[in-house]
């Protein structure tokens, strides 16, 4: 009677198998998707960071000038890390008063802005049909100009 039992059971791991293999299939592909959006957050902070204190801090107006200068793209582009460069957008504007504007001449304790825009690839291609190709990963940053 327990060698028929046996018998009965012989296929019981495989099927079990069949069964979970694809849900631990999608929960490991979503769990590194969240990893790619996660460090392309990390990374757009960083750079937003970077690009707030060069904005904040240098020392002259003409490194900082008007219409999104290259200087401060070469330093939002140069800490962001392991993003697409191309891909990045930077805006940034100063407050006047109580009011943002696009820059101008900078005044002490006067508030700069900047934001960078990132769209992190949906690489899973299950969740890519419910979100979209792409994830937008935003950073504000406000420093005080010093």
């Amino acid at each position: 009677m327990w060698c028929s039992r046996m018998k009965d059971q012989r296929g019981q791991a495989l099927v079990e198998m069949a069964l979970v293999i694809p849900i631990l299939l999608l929960l490991m592909i979503g769990f590194m998707q969240f990893g790619l959006i996660f460090a392309g957050s990390v990374s757009v902070t960083n750079a937003a960071r970077a690009g707030a204190r060069f904005a904040a801090v240098s020392a002259l107006d003409s490194a900082v000038a008007p219409a999104c200068p290259s200087n401060l793209l070469d330093i939002v582009n140069a800490n962001s890390f392991g993003v697409d460069k191309n891909q990045l957008t930077v805006h940034y504007k100063y407050q006047t008063g109580s009011s943002w504007s696009d820059p101008g001449t900078r005044t002490r304790n006067q508030w700069v802005w900047v934001q960078v825009i990132y769209p992190v690839p949906i690489v899973t291609p299950f969740l890519s049909t419910f979100t979209g190709n792409t994830r937008l990963v935003t950073a504000d940053v406000k420093m005080q100009v010093e």
